[in-house]
C-alpha cells in the first residue's frame, strides 16, 4: 500500500507555515475571494482550507510546491472539486 503523502512530516510543516503567511497577510480565498475568518476550524464550511492551483490528481509533482498552494474556504474547496480555475495555456517553449 502505498503511503498517504499528506500525512507527511515536510508537507505538514510547510502547509503550517503557508497557513500562518495567509492568516498574518489576511489573505481572501482564491476562489470566491471574500475574507476568511481564520478563527474558524474544519469541519466548519467557512474554515481556511489549502487549495492546489493544480489539483494534485492530475498534477502530484506539484503537490509540495508553494507556487501552486492558495488560501480558501473549505466550502469553495470542495466546490472547486478536481478542476483548475481558468484556462490554462501550455506554454509554446
Amino acid at each position: 500500500m502505498k503511503p498517504n503523502p499528506y500525512s507527511d512530516r515536510q508537507y505538514r510543516r510547510l502547509r503550517a507555515q503557508f497557513r500562518y503567511d495567509c492568516e498574518r497577510n489576511k489573505l481572501a480565498c482564491s476562489i470566491c475571494f471574500q475574507p476568511i475568518d481564520y478563527r474558524l476550524r474544519r469541519p466548519h464550511n467557512d474554515a481556511w482550507e489549502l487549495h492546489h492551483e493544480r489539483p494534485t490528481s492530475t498534477h502530484p509533482h506539484l503537490m509540495m510546491v508553494r507556487a501552486n498552494w492558495r488560501p480558501s474556504h473549505a466550502s469553495c474547496n470542495k466546490s472547486q472539486g478536481n478542476k483548475p480555475r481558468g484556462r490554462w495555456v501550455r506554454p509554446t517553449w
